[in-house]
């Protein structure tokens, strides 16, 4: 179906309304725009199957759209309310239903329509990164609960565990790759990666910032545990090998650290400096592809344990 410009002009101010897209500068998200499928879908299509693999987005730009869950509905959607859009990203299968309540005419986005632009324009990808950057941070904070990366403790590999030098290049490279969104990379991206590392060691009760300090690198956590509190007192963070604290505030933009670290042991890490993270983003498609999964992956978890929260009441 050929689109005029009066419809691409309506489809961009569609996508500006809704979050994983506000912000985009007008020649993105006119890119965006032109990857989009407008179709009308009778009342009782199902948009989304649950269960099924989450291969795109669908937003309601007439009519209403319904979610459910099991067969029963749990709530409905205004137009301009897009779903989906955080699952496909996630390369999730949908765990809910989404169908035309009454006859509708809605939008379509593919992710593989949605990885072409980002592959021809890094624009496009980084500004989603930072939406669910700034998204995980904001959900995070909301839920006033204690988060562990990784989730359990692991113990570091014989060959890092290294106490009277500094790595050298071939370990610095082993303790990167310890990190799932590098554990697949190229080594050409890694080796360039790891020789804009700066390594320090940290002394048990050492601060390492301060809620409020400028917000331009992180860490990654090779030996030791770090603590990472706010001032409000929403919840305790705990890092240890082999996470990244502070990733998310750099990936969000953010200019200020939003909770103060404090080293829990003696340890060893390396600091990341923001341009070295996005221009190797920018130059590794795979590697951004893969970050942002598992930056989507990390936001529905927050997501699944705020819903479970409202459900118990809490």
């Amino acid at each position: 179906m050929s689109v005029s410009r009066g419809q691409s002009l309506e489809h961009m101010l569609i996508l500006r309304a809704m979050p994983a897209f506000a912000g985009l500068d007008e020649a993105a998200l006119a890119a965006v725009a032109r990857r989009v499928r407008e179709r009308v879908v009778p009342a009782g299509e199902r948009l989304i199957r649950e269960g099924e693999p989450l291969h795109g987005a669908v937003v309601a730009i007439e009519g209403r759209l319904g979610v459910l869950h099991a067969g029963q509905p749990v709530r409905g959607s205004q137009r301009r309310s897009g779903m989906g859009v955080v699952g496909m990203l996630a390369d999730f299968r949908a765990v809910r239903s989404v169908v035309a309540q009454e006859r509708s005419r809605v939008l379509e986005l593919d992710v593989d329509a949605l990885l072409d632009v980002m592959e021809e324009d890094f624009t496009v990808l980084a500004h989603l990164l930072r939406a669910l950057a700034d998204r995980i941070i904001d959900t995070y904070c909301a839920l006033d609960v204690d988060f562990r990366a990784p989730v359990k403790d692991r113990p570091v590999p014989p060959h890092l565990q290294i106490t009277h030098r500094e790595l050298d290049l071939v370990e610095r490279v082993l303790a990167v790759r310890q990190v799932p969104a590098f554990g697949r990379s190229s080594l050409d991206s890694v080796l360039r990666y790891v020789k804009s590392l700066e390594q320090r060691r940290f002394s048990a009760g050492q601060p390492l910032w301060a809620e409020g300090e400028p917000c331009h690198t992180y860490l990654h956590i090779v030996q030791g545990a770090m603590i990472g509190e706010r001032a409000a007192g929403q919840g305790v963070l705990r890092y240890g090998p082999p996470s990244m604290p502070g990733l998310f505030g750099v990936l969000s933009g953010r200019e200020r650290r939003w909770f103060s670290a404090t080293a829990e042991t003696d340890g060893l890490l390396l600091r990341v400096d923001r341009e070295v993270i996005l221009d190797l983003l920018e130059d590794d498609f795979e590697m951004a592809t893969r970050c942002l999964k598992l930056s989507a992956r990390r936001l529905i978890g927050l997501l699944t344990l705020r819903d479970e929260r409202e459900a118990a009441g809490g």
